[in-house]
């Protein structure tokens, strides 16, 4: 699934696409930039409210004259609602957007309605069924008396995104104008790891990815004269990238083959590095954590700051600045 966009479309008063953007104020990235005005209170009250919800009731069921099963299921709902606070004076414009769909697991054990079957214990054309994953978890937790949630191969799991904006404009005097703007989004999906047509990674080796998005803005215009106006910027990003296993991290990544293994003919086939009867390759469970997520994690925060100043003389623009930029990251 494509990652949702930071911001409500409802929430937007105007954007701007810059290919290549030559202005001096502009640096630190590659290519193109997008600039993106939030809407802002007026005088009115006003606002607006919108939902959509999509099932399988309302998909069609036949391609072609062949009947299919589908699994869909989208709720999207959200709001704005701005206007004043003392008129003429100030204003604040708030926007709220909630999104929860399902991501279809397209690979599991025979029977269960999935598109793409696992290779069985006897390999060849056999398929793993849930008792041959239960033979395998059974074991882990009646003999070895573990409490852990091995968990399953679920048809579906959510896909989440919520989102947040609030603006507040202040028109200071007639010649200076001020803004604070706050942005959060939380969206996140399940990661299937270990998934395959000859590994049955159950859900508790899968992990929620994502993202945490918030981003308090201020913003100062002056227009001291017909000939100078300012303007002063600051910023803050709090930014973490979301990968949580559903189980924790405290675990460790089991992976057991469905049937006993044996040395190739050639004496070269290791179960610890693969799973095979001889010359016949055969499935293998797992569950706990997978290995690159027992210490996984991202978290940054970015302030920025900027000062400019546009002075013009007949037909010239002399524009001067400048910026600050400060940025801490805790990568594990």
């Amino acid at each position: 699934p494509p990652r949702p966009v930071p911001v409500s479309l409802d929430s937007v008063e105007q954007f701007s696409v810059q290919a290549v953007p030559f202005d001096v104020e502009n640096g630190d990235f590659l290519g193109g930039a997008i600039n993106v005005v939030l809407r802002q209170g007026t005088n009115e009250f006003g606002g607006s409210v919108f939902g959509n919800f999509l099932n399988e009731d309302l998909v069609g069921t036949k391609i072609r004259g062949t009947t299919i099963r589908t699994l869909v299921e989208q709720d999207n709902y959200g709001g704005t609602f701005r206007g004043p606070i003392l008129k003429d004076r100030l204003f604040f414009a708030l926007s709220y957007e909630n999104y929860e769909s399902v991501d279809v697991t397209s690979v599991g054990p025979a029977g269960g309605g999935f598109a793409t079957t696992i290779l069985g214990p006897a390999g060849g054309t056999s398929q793993l069924t849930t008792n041959d994953i239960a033979a395998v978890t059974n074991v882990f937790a009646n003999t070895y008396r573990s409490t852990y949630a091995v968990g399953s191969i679920p048809q579906t799991k959510p896909i989440t995104d919520e989102k947040y904006t609030a603006r507040l404009d202040w028109n200071i005097s007639d010649t200076q104008r001020a803004m604070v703007s706050y942005r959060k989004s939380e969206s996140g999906l399940i990661q299937r790891t270990n998934l395959g047509t000859t590994s049955a990674g159950l859900d508790s080796q899968w992990y929620l990815t994502g993202e945490l998005d918030e981003t308090t803005a201020f913003q100062l215009n002056s227009n001291w004269n017909d000939d100078l106006s300012t303007e002063f910027r600051l910023s803050q990003r709090d930014y973490t990238r979301l990968q949580e296993p559903p189980g924790g991290q405290n675990f460790a990544d089991i992976r057991v083959c469905t049937t006993q293994t044996n040395l190739d003919a050639a004496g070269q086939s290791s179960p610890l590095t693969s799973c095979r009867n001889g010359a016949t390759n055969v499935s293998v469970v797992r569950f706990g954590p997978d290995q690159f997520r027992h210490a996984n994690f991202l978290q940054t925060k970015n302030t920025q700051g900027q000062f400019s100043a546009e002075f013009t003389r007949g037909d010239h623009l002399i524009k001067v600045g400048t910026q600050f930029q400060r940025q801490e990251i805790f990568n594990l």
